[in-house]
């Protein structure tokens, strides 16, 4: 597999960090984004065996939360030779399928986006975790708008043809056809929007892996201006479980 570089922001995030980065370091290098005082999320990248990044750049232009900036901030300290993802540290990166196609054999012109099924409550993530199994979770749904009563695709407020790969919780590229920097906002809204839009509507797509997508902790569209939500208690998965579902669910 080609060599992939995948960096994870969080700021504020070690509660869902402790759950999503054991499953990303099984990929490649991960870089850690994080601020000064986040202690505990060093904590959980340090027992991980990632790397990681302390930056101010998250207050940058004394913005709440520019998540690009804190982004641009890992990009110029990873230098990414190969395939770069940009995943949350809310985002579990679920096992492949037995007949995924490698990295290498992807098309490196394309942004590549995946769907996620959401885990919204820390009692619902507790009842999977007894029943071994994440793949009854809702997947979110695409985003669609009306319009003179036909359905369009759109991205942000934009119409397009291909709304595939637009949202931030994972974003892969080869960075060298690419090797751009993330569009810094106030906040971390629409700057993934931004970024995918660099792409024409025919290369953004869906990884080729059959029925894949990952998993998303907690609510969504809440923490936009950085964390507002409740900390969860939970604790890291015994290892292999994830790859025990993932068997059960592709046959």
């Amino acid at each position: 597999m080609d060599e992939l570089t995948i960096i994870m922001t969080s700021v504020n995030y070690s509660d869902y960090l402790q759950v999503a980065l054991p499953e990303a370091v099984k990929y490649g290098r991960v870089v850690v984004a994080t601020c000064p005082g986040d202690g505990r999320t060093v904590d959980v990248a340090r027992a991980c065996g990632a790397e990681y990044l302390k930056t101010r750049e998250w207050s940058k232009l004394q913005f709440p939360f520019c998540k690009g900036a804190g982004i641009n901030a890992a990009i110029a300290y990873a230098k990414p030779q190969g395939w770069l993802l940009l995943l949350d540290s809310d985002t579990v990166l679920m096992p492949p399928p037995l007949d995924f196609t490698p990295l290498n054999h992807l098309d490196d012109t394309c942004l590549y986006g995946v769907r996620r099924r959401v885990c919204p409550t820390e009692r619902r993530w507790k009842a999977c975790v007894a029943r071994q199994t994440w793949y009854d979770l809702p997947l979110d749904p695409l985003p669609v708008v009306r319009q003179h009563g036909q359905v369009m695709k759109v991205w942000g407020s934009r119409p397009t043809a291909n709304p595939i790969g637009l949202e931030g919780y994972f974003q892969l590229w080869y960075y060298p056809s690419r090797p751009c920097k993330v569009p810094e906002r106030q906040s971390a809204a629409k700057y993934d929007v931004e970024l995918g839009l660099r792409w024409g509507d025919d290369k953004r797509v869906l990884l080729p892996w059959r029925d894949y997508a990952v998993l998303h902790l907690g609510p969504t569209g809440q923490n936009w201006q950085g964390r507002k939500t409740a900390r969860w208690t939970t604790v890291p998965l015994l290892a292999g479980k994830l790859e025990l579902a993932a068997d059960r669910y592709y046959g």
